[in-house]
């Protein structure tokens, strides 16, 4: 806890030691000793909803899996908030409350709690949202039995208004009709499985669950914010030297589509969660319908300058992340901002503000992909002139003539550059 620092004005503990886990974990039936079911840490972000917070709360005390911690940042509220907030967390020793002075937006609360968690599995939780009571089991058990490992696991939602009434489900952008007989599980026998679900859930969560490779697609393929449970060691990736900055923008909107880049999705096909829309929410305006824009104005406005953010902490990252990607890095590039249209993507890598990226990246970029690719891959996305520009940051001013050798080649095999930018 960051003590010394004026701006955390509590770290309200309990005055309840943590509630140990039951939970048991099992193969083919049989207990796996010496191995504990995974910590989950949930990370409530708060700014002036005093009104559902505590609702929020309660939900996550509702889980059928204890085995948690939950870290509170309030974002500087000016309502009763911090009342509320401390009355619905008092006596439970696995909650905590940080309270800030000042707003740092919802990211930017989310990434002073990641200096903070311990957890392996990460639920960032908006204020206003509920949990159903298996909604960390169920997940969890999708991380444990997917046949590939996945960054995100993503569940249907409820939508609700500011009362609870139901207004309807939202599917996201997927189709996800299976086969009755397919899974994306391992066999039951053969994976560890939690005893908060029993033989009939995991079957049906085995039916309902697809794998998304970040491959696919590039379009927004998760349920809103709350619907999420994320891998920390992937998070961890991109957003080490982060803390403390105010990032006034949607959690969700920065770490899925950089985090799916890496190591893809699974989606599970069933409500886990409830979306609450009042009229009040950032992204989202009123219920939402199958080929209705149903996105707030000022979060269009703002998907320009959030996608560049995207492109540049990927790019960031890319001493931890370009090893790990070896030759898929650049196709993972593209995937790390939710856009179904190539030329838009193109748009934005051509943009002065996304070059001015690239320049200051050059350097650790092309160490890691090494010459040839760096200069062709470059080119591919931003065009002749920018490319030059980009280069002339990478090698400091001073470009050898085996590096023009690579971009002249790019330029006369306009075939070769199509193959390295290709959605």
């Amino acid at each position: 806890m960051k003590q010394n620092n004026p701006s955390y004005l509590s770290a309200a503990a309990s005055d309840r030691p943590a509630v140990p886990s039951d939970v048991a974990l099992t193969i083919g039936g049989e207990a796996i000793e010496g191995v504990n079911p995974p910590l989950v840490s949930f990370v409530l972000v708060n700014w002036n909803y005093a009104a559902y917070v505590g609702q929020t709360i309660d939900s996550i005390v509702a889980q059928d899996y204890p085995h948690f911690e939950c870290l509170v940042i309030d974002n500087g509220s000016t309502d009763a908030s911090r009342d509320v907030i401390a009355r619905h967390i008092r006596g439970d020793g696995r909650f905590r409350l940080i309270s800030l002075n000042e707003n740092k937006g919802q990211l930017g609360g989310a990434l002073i709690a990641l200096k903070e968690i311990k957890g392996s599995f990460v639920v960032f939780v908006d204020s206003d949202d509920l949990l159903f009571p298996n909604f960390v089991s169920s997940h969890l058990q999708v991380h444990l039995s997917v046949s590939r490992d996945v960054a995100i696991t993503s569940n249907h939602v409820i939508e609700i208004d500011g009362s609870g009434s139901a207004l309807g489900s939202y599917a996201g952008n997927l189709p996800l009709e299976r086969n009755e007989e397919s899974s994306e599980f391992r066999h039951p026998d053969s994976t560890p499985r939690l005893s908060t679900i029993d033989d009939a859930a995991h079957a049906r969560l085995g039916a309902a669950t697809r794998i998304m490779s970040e491959s696919g697609p590039t379009s927004w393929i998760w349920g809103p914010g709350t619907a999420n449970m994320i891998r920390r060691s992937i998070v961890n990736l991109f957003t080490s030297d982060q803390d403390g900055a105010v990032f006034m923008r949607a959690t969700d909107n920065y770490l899925f589509p950089l985090s799916h880049a890496i190591a893809g999705s699974a989606i599970i096909g069933v409500p886990l969660s409830a979306y609450r829309i009042h009229g009040k929410n950032y992204c989202t305006r009123n219920k939402t319908f199958k080929d209705l824009n149903n996105v707030h104005p000022l979060f269009s406005h703002n998907s320009k300058p959030d996608m560049l953010q995207n492109i540049d902490g990927f790019l960031a990252a890319v001493e931890q992340t370009g090893s790990l990607l070896g030759g898929k890095f650049w196709r993972a590039l593209d995937s790390v901002f939710p856009s179904i249209k190539p030329g838009t993507i193109r748009d934005l890598y051509r943009s002065p503000d996304a070059v001015r990226i690239f320049e200051r990246h050059a350097g650790c970029l092309r160490s890691q992909a090494g010459d040839k690719s760096f200069i062709r891959n470059i080119h591919a996305r931003v065009g002749f002139r920018p490319a030059v520009q980009i280069m002339r940051s990478a090698y400091d001013g001073k470009v050898p003539g085996k590096a023009w050798a690579h971009l002249l080649r790019s330029v006369c095999q306009p075939w070769r550059r199509r193959a390295y930018f290709k959605h």
